[in-house]
């Protein structure tokens, strides 16, 4: 059954529904203030009254949230005002499953720090995001603005069951896609795509771009129809693997025209958004649109079926001038289940291939084993025992007592096999130099001694030390003393590694500089309160030093302490 587009559900409509109501006297609170500040629609002018589909609001649990953004390309710099509105849009409704299109970005072109990877890790968990971007790779431009490109950014309990991505074959960056493993074999197939508009002005446009791959290829197809035609070849795949799948992007020309209705029908798939909504009197998704075309929109197979959706204005939001459509399902629908949230384990510190850290752990084990008498123990139980009786309550009690001490020892020993000492010495050219060169002489040795150690490891890492000396000519004394003296170079060089820091700090700009003192500051002050706190715990604390005074009294150590507790660092 089709429901009727809802209209008038913005600011506008709710000022006709209030006209006669009466001031409420009950004063609102501040938590209802949060909720109606975290669930509030967005913002809108008095003659964007017209919000097709349904309200997207709260998420109930259960179910999995789509939504398509065309930016209209993306800011080359990083953490720029619209790279931080599509953010807080996905942290603000819960977006499972974001469909990306028109990035506008050669990847290739920028630097590590520009990516799009870690772009969404600075903003995101990397624990539970996956993310796939897809741009035109056989452009003859090489500048950093590429138009076009598409992308697939799974949020949330979703991106824990990605079992793989892609994108275009032919290396044109017209979809992205990114698989999702379910129940009993079932698999859900995400694809993110975007068709270039028959824009022939200049080189730098989509259409321009593949024009001039398919020429250099002598193919005479137009890009518009050959995306048509490349499209059914994967989708006929896909389908022919026994994936669901979920297609949505930018297609530039009116998804209702009837051989845009035909080329889906023809793949078995529906428009998801227009079968729970009419289309009569639906609004254009593009600003730029002055003909009421619907230019974005949601296709699914036969048995993808949504519970609401619907699009907002295009330009409620700042991105590309298009309207972000939306549309919510059951995870049951999209992976034959409601899967539970897994657990993120984390790493052991105990690694069986570093002798090192096996005997250290067997040590230390050892010692603890001593230190509770647990052999004698076990010893004296297992000489009470009498065959064929059952252990009495006494010698239960002392064999769980001896498991629980044996575990407590294990976890003991493994937490204090391998202790990382970080953030002791400030990071500062004059201090990485000579530890970059103990660095490297340090993997020679090892990988002279038989340990596994990559030559590609040794060669970046010899020219990050900056060593110019014949390694392979050296034998094992020699590789020893360049050891020796590289160590005897970088303990000189730390024992002032806090004026070297400073006089590091001073090189950045006045802004930078002021910034990163503070945050050192209240990070020295947050370690020397945990330090003092654990002593304090322990009872073995008699004095502080702090900035460079000492203070032996219980007075002047809590003068030194309750500032610190106050500002909670």
């Amino acid at each position: 059954m089709v429901a009727p587009p809802t209209r008038h559900r913005g600011p506008a409509g709710r000022r006709h529904q209030q006209a006669g109501a009466q001031p409420s006297q009950v004063r609102p609170t501040r938590a209802d203030e949060e909720l109606d500040e975290e669930f509030a629609p967005p913002p809108y002018n008095d003659e964007d009254d017209i919000y097709f589909g349904d309200f997207w609001g709260h998420l109930s649990q259960g179910y999995l949230r789509c939504a398509l953004f065309q930016f209209g390309g993306l800011p080359t710099g990083v953490r720029e005002p619209k790279e931080h509105e599509f953010f807080n849009i996905l942290r603000r409704y819960k977006i499972s499953l974001s469909f990306l299109q028109e990035l506008g970005l050669n990847w290739y072109a920028l630097s590590d720090s520009q990516q799009w990877l870690r772009r969404v890790r600075h903003e995101l968990d990397s624990n539970e995001t996956r993310t796939r971007c897809c741009h035109n790779t056989k452009s003859l431009i090489s500048e950093d603005r590429q138009w076009g490109g598409t992308g697939i950014l799974a949020h949330g309990l979703v991106a824990h069951f990605a079992v793989g991505s892609g994108g275009d074959k032919t290396g044109l960056g017209r979809w992205t896609w990114s698989r999702f493993s379910g129940k009993n074999g079932m698999h859900l197939r995400c694809v993110s795509f975007y068709r270039p508009t028959p824009n022939k002005v200049g080189p730098a446009s989509v259409w321009s771009q593949h024009r001039a791959y398919f020429q250099l290829r002598d193919d005479d197809r137009d890009p518009c129809l050959a995306f048509y035609e490349d499209l059914r070849g994967e989708v006929l795949t896909w389908l022919a693997a026994g994936d669901q799948i979920i297609i949505g992007g930018d297609l530039n020309s009116h998804v209702l025209k009837p051989t845009v209705s035909l080329f889906f029908s023809q793949l078995g798939l529906h428009n998801l958004i227009f079968q729970r909504h009419s289309p009569i009197g639906a609004p254009t998704t593009s600003s730029r649109n002055e003909q009421s075309k619907i230019l974005d929109s949601f296709w699914g197979t036969a048995n993808i079926s949504v519970a609401r959706c619907g699009y907002c204005h295009p330009k409620a939001f700042p991105l590309g001038g298009h309207s972000v459509v939306w549309m919510d399902l059951t995870y049951s629908c999209a992976l034959g289940h409601y899967p539970p949230t897994p657990h993120t384990f984390q790493a052991r510190r105990l690694r069986m291939d570093r002798p090192k850290t096996v005997k250290s752990y067997q040590d230390r084990h050892r010692l603890n084993v001593l230190d509770c008498s647990l052999l004698s123990r076990q010893f004296n139980l297992e000489r009470s025992l009498l065959p064929g009786i059952p252990l009495t309550e006494a010698q239960s009690l002392e064999a769980e007592c001896i498991d629980d001490l044996r575990t407590k020892s294990m976890l003991k020993a493994e937490k204090k096999c391998r202790h990382l000492f970080t953030g002791g010495v400030g990071f500062s050219l004059k201090v990485a130099e000579p530890l970059a060169v103990l660095i490297f002489w340090e993997l020679v040795i090892s990988r002279r001694k038989g340990v596994d150690v990559s030559s590609r490891r040794i060669k970046r890492q010899k020219k990050a030390a900056k060593v110019t000396k014949a390694v392979a000519l050296m034998d094992l004394k020699e590789l020893e003393a360049e050891f020796r003296a590289a160590r005897k170079a970088y303990r000189v060089a730390k024992k002032g590694h806090r004026e070297s820091r400073i006089a590091f700090i001073d090189t950045f700009p006045a802004k930078d500089r002021d910034r990163i003192k503070r945050n050192e500051t209240a990070r020295e002050m947050g370690r020397m309160a945990k330090l003092i706190t654990g002593k304090l715990e322990s009872k073995r604390v008699t004095s502080v030093l702090y900035q460079g005074r000492t203070y032996d009294t219980k007075q002047g150590i809590d003068q030194v302490l309750l500032p610190i507790n106050e500002a909670k660092v």
